[in-house]
């Protein structure tokens, strides 16, 4: 389907089409530039807006991260099974991780800005999964809390915790997410609590911080006991909980590699995943009032966060309510149909979501390219996890079926551009789902390429790319 210069296509038409244009040439990109003239500009600018708060993260120490990522079922104690640091991948990504701090510290210092911020530090994970992701740790404060301003009655007193869910509310969420659970002392998914004085400063800033973002919520820090104003909850049973225990569920200092996806890709893609997860962790304190935009794909910002495509307020209201109505009951069929239809609309109307997922791969692939590494290495780790998924027998279809990872290849190799340099959408997903499309992402990294002009920089000094051999050997090593 053609419009107003652009090719939309759908997940049933784009084979059709590949077939019937061939594979010459992707057509010249529209934008070529720079954002500024340090390497990182827009990086730093962003970082500057974001101004990293340590209050909204739990730094570790190794063996307190260890002893946070046990689980806990049925009283068993399962440790975590991590590589050694001294391994030659636990290694060579701290070694990335490292000069990529180096980079930004001195951009955020240069700039005047704070600049006070503790370097991540990497772990290989030996466990199941793919990926990566910036761990969560619970902390718990082990003081009394009460709503309202007259003490509970005896009867009144709970077995209870309070968990304040700091950790999705530093991504996407609303509002600071809160728990009421019958098991004080098991933090985020069965894992080990650590504890934290209740008289420190920093622990009450910590719950300050958090109970902050909840609209009508105040907390007053008594010396044996923390009480909530009734506006800190909905839920109006929870007003009358008086408990033993305030858990703080919240991003820590460490990034989780997971090691199963290594033999399927090179040193240099998973470097790439990694700077993915970075971002989130140099991002933590954004104010997510800047994420969650619906926005013009025709109308990218050169250096800057886009702004909410106004044009289009009908729509995306649309988008909104059929995605609220659909959550609340995804068996019914008649509003899943009313949100696909909605989607469809989005897409065929170039209207993107801005996410902090989003925002990961773009800012991700402008640390890779600083660092040295071919910019195109990114969407290629995307399409072979990709592949890897689809390969996976409870691999499932999303509202909107994802474009197949060998179309999506095909796709990338003509830069997302028709014979006459049109350019080729894909299907953004379920706009309810922070992390979009696989083939959308990676055309949106292509796009991102050709808005900055990011070309291969030269490797810095201190950093070594292991070749495959070296890589192949870290990897059998583990």
């Amino acid at each position: 389907m053609f419009r107003l210069n652009t090719v939309i296509l759908t997940c049933t038409l784009i084979q059709a089409f590949l077939s019937a244009c061939g594979r010459t040439g992707p057509g010249s990109a529209s934008h070529s530039m720079n954002v500024a003239k340090h390497p990182m500009g827009r990086s730093i600018a962003l970082l500057r807006a974001n101004d990293f708060s340590s209050d909204r993260l739990a730094e570790l120490t190794p063996e307190e991260f260890a002893f946070s990522q046990q689980s806990i079922t049925d009283s068993v104690v399962t440790p975590p099974r991590f590589a050694p640091a001294s391994e030659a991948i636990t290694m060579q990504l701290q070694a990335w991780t490292n000069e990529l701090h180096k980079l930004l510290i001195a951009g955020l210092k240069d700039s005047g800005k704070n600049a006070d911020i503790p370097r991540p530090n990497i772990v290989v994970n030996l466990g199941d999964g793919m990926g990566a992701h910036l761990s969560a740790v619970t902390l718990c404060i082990n003081v009394p809390f009460s709503f309202g301003p007259q003490a509970s009655s005896p009867d009144e007193i709970h077995d209870k915790a309070l968990g304040l869910d700091s950790y999705s509310k530093s991504l996407n969420s609303e509002r600071t997410n809160m728990t009421y659970s019958n098991a004080p002392y098991h933090g985020h998914d069965d894992s080990r609590c650590l504890e934290r004085p209740y008289h420190d400063p920093r622990t009450r800033l910590m719950i300050q911080r958090f109970l902050s973002d909840i609209q009508g919520c105040h907390v007053t820090f008594e010396e044996t006991l923390v009480r909530l104003s009734t506006g800190c909850s909905t839920d109006l049973a929870a007003q009358h909980y008086r408990g033993e225990q305030i858990q703080l569920d919240l991003p820590s200092n460490w990034i989780d590699v997971k090691h199963s996806m290594f033999p399927h890709l090179t040193s240099e893609q998973v470097i790439g995943v990694l700077m993915h997860e970075l971002v989130h962790y140099y991002m933590i304190s954004t104010n997510t009032a800047d994420y969650n935009v619906y926005y013009n794909l025709d109308a990218m910002p050169i250096g800057t966060r886009p702004k909410e495509w106004k044009d289009k307020g009908s729509l995306i209201e649309e988008i909104k309510t059929s995605a609220l109505a659909y959550q609340s009951d995804h068996e019914d069929a008649q509003k899943r149909s009313r949100y696909q239809m909605a989607i469809q609309q989005g897409d065929r109307n170039h209207i993107g979501w801005y996410t902090n997922e989003e925002e990961a791969d773009d800012l991700g692939l402008e640390w890779l390219t600083m660092l040295g590494i071919e910019p195109l290495e990114m969407s290629r780790s995307f399409l072979q996890l990709m592949t890897l998924a689809e390969q996976d027998p409870n691999h499932s279809v999303d509202l909107i079926a994802d474009v197949d990872a060998k179309t999506c290849q095909k796709l990338l190799e003509r830069r997302f551009r028709s014979d006459s340099g049109e350019r080729i959408y894909v299907s953004i997903g379920d706009y309810d789902e922070p992390h979009h499309n696989h083939c959308y992402r990676i055309a949106n990294l292509n796009r991102q390429i050709e808005l900055y002009g990011f070309m291969k920089q030269p490797l810095p000094a201190s950093l070594h790319s292991m070749t495959d051999t070296e890589w192949k050997a870290a990897v059998d090593a583990l």
